[in-house]
């Protein structure tokens, strides 16, 4: 299985002018779909790093058709 990760980062963005241009709060997972143009894998999965900061994470699979 080939897959596509969406990544997502702590950037002090709000979530509406996020939707605004992505048309969805969630980076990620709006990255990981459509990069892919397959179906998501792994929800949006938040991790906070050492420093505080966060980062996001979403998985699709690669639709190669």
């Amino acid at each position: 299985m080939r897959v596509v990760l969406g990544l997502g980062c702590d950037r002090g963005t709000s979530l509406e002018t996020v939707r605004k241009y992505m048309g969805t709060p969630a980076v990620a997972e709006a990255a990981a779909l459509l990069a892919s143009r397959g179906e998501l894998v792994v929800e949006k999965h938040k991790y906070r790093g050492p420093d505080g900061k966060n980062a996001t994470v979403s998985i699709a699979r690669l639709n190669d058709g």
